[in-house]
């Protein structure tokens, strides 16, 4: 899991606070008054919610599946009325702190996040937890911190946060609060977030000995005043990639998978082109660089070339002459052979090799018509395309006819 790197947490009195961590430990940078004056958000940044904002409960819930896990805790928050519509509209988020032996019972923290103000919902922040989750708790005693001028009442289990809730503004610590604590320590007894190991309260707060006098009286706790200490690089690491994520960043982190998947296709589809280029061109410089050697092979070949092609043209010229399907002979052999058995009489035959006629006397125009049919069929004469046009009837019924091929 990628450690974060900075830290933006709210002041004990007004502002926030700017921390960067490294490895083990975490160092003040600076104060700024609003989230926006930090300048800090990026993909290793934590936003540590304030309580007035995020609100935390502790629960013993009878299952170990995560998804059980999350139903049953969002029904503990509907019931004390924490929610904030359907169980995908509410913000919360499940830690688990410690699984029973032998039991399906498991002990979790719930962050519940109510709306935050303008400037808190930082788009490019890596996560968002509640403000105390980030610094190692007081084991066995109740924690009293000042967060922006409010008191928070903090519980945590083996160093970690489990129940979290403002008390009020600060002034409350001279009149009001150690009343409301000693009810808040009843309630969370017999809910079993806490036990009688209890034995004590720390306090982080800007003030002084003497101005807990008031608050030491009232309550049926020793008080310890001590410095806040700074928040745990592991636990901002641990804690910081749940689900308590606002809408507008999840909607931005979307836009952000989105823009960078389509960047990426860009770049898959420019390399493929700039690759097809290269390959084209590289294939373009080895087929001009064959050129001096075709070129030189044109010319060896140019003589030789154009023998050829006037032999070529020689033999063009003389296989007419010498196909023996165009011989006038021939052709006049197989224009006897197709010739009816009588009434038909061939008074002139003439042959061109490119053209043949044959003229001649029928005894009527059906017998010259035949005489063209004949023709026409036999394959041996089909190295022409015949034609007969109309015969002429004499005064004796006889018909004169003239059929005329012409090579194909």
């Amino acid at each position: 899991m990628p450690k974060a790197r900075t830290l933006l947490l709210p002041s004990q009195t007004e502002g926030w606070e700017v921390w960067m961590c490294g490895n083990t430990t975490c160092t003040l940078k600076r104060s700024v008054a609003t989230p926006v004056d930090a300048k800090v958000a990026g993909p290793g940044t934590v936003v540590g919610v304030p309580a007035k904002y995020c609100r935390t409960i502790g629960l013993s819930l009878p299952t170990k599946d995560p998804v059980v896990m999350r139903k049953m805790a969002y029904s503990q928050l509907e019931r004390r009325g924490l929610e904030r519509g359907s169980a995908k509209e509410t913000l919360f988020d499940c830690h688990i702190l410690l699984q029973s032996r032998g039991k399906d019972h498991t002990e979790v923290s719930v962050d519940v996040m109510s709306e935050l103000p303008d400037g808190l919902e930082l788009e490019n922040a890596r996560g968002f937890t509640a403000s105390a989750r980030l610094f190692p708790l007081p084991d066995h005693k109740l924690l009293l911190s000042q967060e922006q001028g409010q008191l928070v009442l903090s519980v945590g289990r083996n160093g970690k946060l489990i129940h979290s809730q403002v008390i009020g503004p600060f002034e409350r610590l001279q009149n009001g609060a150690a009343q409301e604590i000693n009810l808040t320590r009843i309630a969370l007894e017999g809910e079993g977030v806490i036990d009688e190991r209890t034995n004590g309260l720390v306090v982080w707060a800007d003030c002084t000995e003497h101005d807990l006098a008031n608050f030491r009286a009232g309550l049926d706790l020793p008080v310890e005043l001590k410095l806040r200490p700074a928040p745990s690089a592991a636990l901002a690491s641990a804690a910081s990639a749940g689900q308590l994520v606002p809408a507008s960043v999840r909607l931005t982190r979307s836009r952000r998978r989105r823009t960078l998947m389509v960047i990426c296709l860009i770049a898959v589809l420019v390399m493929a082109y700039l690759a097809a280029l290269h390959r084209m061109k590289s294939r373009l410089d080895s087929m001009e660089a064959q050129i001096p050697n075709l070129e030189k092979q044109v010319d060896q070949t140019k003589d030789v070339a154009a023998k050829v092609q006037q032999a070529q043209e020689r033999w063009n010229a003389l296989r007419p002459v010498l196909e023996p399907k165009r011989y006038p002979l021939v052709h006049l052999s197989h224009i006897a052979r197709v010739m009816p058995g009588g009434g038909i009489r061939v008074t002139d035959f003439e042959s061109k090799i490119k053209e043949v006629s044959v003229k001649g006397v029928a005894r009527d125009t059906a017998a010259a018509y035949e005489m063209f049919r004949l023709v026409k069929e036999n394959e041996e004469l089909k190295v022409y395309n015949w034609d007969m046009p109309q015969p002429t009837v004499q005064n004796d019924s006889r018909a004169s006819f003239e059929i005329k091929g012409n090579l194909r």
